[in-house]
């Protein structure tokens, strides 16, 4: 998450975030209630970095015509309620409740709006999480299900979708995505392994690394089947 703006008077932050979206505002008390939602394992840390110089370049910014922000696209107007259920489930998985969890994202993909506004990369990350977590509740039919959906939208993921720009994905030590997720395959395998199918698990965690080698929940998935 990138902060880029505060307006203090309505008590907002606007960042850039790959779970929220660019220009999200997103106001001081609902940031405080994402971050209670994680628990004490998992705190998030926050780093801020400035220059030796910070006084004097911030006296030269005030001294610039104040641009306005980059105006909110439709795309993200139309997908602020489903991206804030991802987030909340998200900070609810990280603090244990994946029953909270699953309320959250099953909200955001019941939204009247999932088809046609939730970019492909935003659909695909959704699914994923919803399929891992029905996974870690014992849903097994139901994480099926979801994982299904999300690989069978599982392509062009960074292409620009109607107003938004879309971005690209970076997987790790600079390798950029081609626009497909690993996560699904590897979840699917997880779920197999889950039902006793280990043939199919491994097929599906080789897939995953095929597409990211460096997915370590894959690696361990192919090294237990194998075992």
């Amino acid at each position: 998450m990138v902060l880029i703006g505060v307006d203090e008077a309505r008590e907002t932050l606007i960042v850039h975030s790959y779970e929220l979206g660019n220009n999200y505002k997103i106001s001081f008390s609902e940031f405080e209630k994402f971050q209670k939602n994680y628990s004490e394992k998992n705190k998030v840390t926050y780093i801020v970095v400035q220059p030796g110089d910070f006084e004097a370049q911030i006296e030269e910014v005030r001294k610039r015509p104040e641009p306005p922000y980059p105006p909110e696209g439709e795309v993200v107007r139309r997908s602020r309620e489903m991206v804030r259920s991802l987030a909340l489930g998200i900070s609810a998985v990280h603090s244990g409740n994946h029953i909270l969890a699953r309320e959250y994202f099953t909200k955001a993909t019941s939204n009247e709006g999932f088809e046609e506004w939730l970019p492909p990369v935003f659909k695909i990350f959704l699914l994923q999480r919803l399929a891992d977590t029905l996974l870690s509740l014992g849903e097994l039919n139901e994480a099926q299900a979801a994982v299904t959906q999300a690989l069978a939208l599982n392509h062009g993921l960074t292409a620009p979708f109607k107003d938004w720009p879309g971005y690209e994905i970076e997987l790790a030590n600079g390798v950029k995505s081609e626009g497909v997720s690993s996560e699904p395959y590897r979840i699917q395998g997880d779920i197999y392994y889950a039902q006793g199918e280990k043939e199919k698990a491994r097929d599906a965690y080789e897939t995953a690394l095929s597409i990211n080698p460096y997915n370590a929940k894959a690696k361990t998935g192919l090294a237990r089947v194998a075992q």
